[in-house]
């Protein structure tokens, strides 16, 4: 599924597998933008680049009840404004999820078993991630990098992944809430959340436990 230039449209009820890209949404080479469009009930399996690309000029979409499965990395997301919520992400060779654009809202997702980090945040801000499972993912369940402000994990469950639940190389004033971080580094517990880097990030209410 191919939308260059297209907005303002409904897709929903699709199964789509062994493609490059299961979903390619981005402006034309006239800037029309791809935005606004709502997306329901779709599964994606087997994509060899990204299963859902959301690229420039995608804004303001609205996403619910999405699964990817066993693509090179299931979903990027370089725009902003966007909406997720249901989603399944799973078995990708790299990373799960990657965000390179700026508030977006992820709530209610459940990122398992990838080959990187299951979901990998760099420089972009004023990300939501609300009520999500990162799960036995091989690096870390979140990782946020670069010149990343802002962004929001609240409620959020990290754990079983290979190294951290949740790690922050780089970037400021992020805040974690509510989360927990549970069973990683192969149940040594190491690190649950991590802070390399940055000023005046915030960790409150949260459980790190083997």
């Amino acid at each position: 599924l191919h939308l260059y230039g297209n907005a303002r449209s409904y897709y929903s009820d699709l199964y789509i597998r062994d493609c490059a890209k299961g979903i390619l949404v981005e402006q034309n080479a006239s800037a029309v933008t791809a935005h606004a469009n709502k997306y329901s009930n779709i599964s994606i399996l087997g994509c060899s680049a990204y299963g859902a690309h959301w690229s420039t000029g995608s804004f303001d979409s609205e996403v619910n009840n999405l699964w990817i499965g066993s693509c090179a990395v299931g979903m990027r997301v370089e725009s902003g404004e966007n909406s997720f919520v249901t989603l399944h992400w799973w078995g990708s060779t790299a990373n799960g999820g990657e965000i390179r654009g700026s508030n977006n809202r992820i709530t209610n997702a459940y990122i398992e078993s990838n080959g990187a980090n299951g979901l990998d945040i760099l420089n972009s801000s004023d990300n939501a991630i609300v009520g999500c499972e990162l799960y036995a993912n091989i690096t870390d369940g979140a990782q946020i990098n670069g010149t990343s402000v802002r962004n929001r994990f609240i409620g959020t469950v990290g754990g079983a992944n290979g190294q951290s639940g949740f790690r922050l190389v780089a970037g400021d004033y992020n805040i974690f809430n509510g989360c927990t971080a549970v069973g990683n580094a192969s149940n040594n517990q190491l690190y649950g959340i991590r802070l390399l880097s940055g000023t005046k990030n915030i960790v409150s209410g949260c459980v790190a436990r083997t």
